[in-house]
């Protein structure tokens, strides 16, 4: 998370109690962070290119990336 964050690149995982924790000590201590995505594991059993669409739509809502310590989770895109 940490070189994700000096990068700049939101960090992407189904972790979601450990990176939530670690997304709040990112910002106590003013490290670098630049967003983290939850996948729920739910959306595990849906074809990835259902995935993939997600994550398309989110970075076309954030063409400049997420705020810093901002926490969100990818939701199944509408697929109707």
């Amino acid at each position: 998370m940490r070189l994700a964050g000096e990068e700049g690149r939101c960090f992407v995982t189904r972790d979601r109690d450990d990176l939530t924790d670690l997304t709040l000590t990112f910002f106590e201590r003013e490290w670098p962070h630049a967003g983290l995505l939850i996948v729920p594991r739910t959306l595990l059993r849906l074809p990835p290119a259902v995935i993939a669409t997600g994550l398309q739509l989110l970075a076309d809502e954030y063409p400049d990336g997420l705020p810093s310590y901002t926490i969100l989770y990818l939701k199944r895109p509408d697929l109707a």
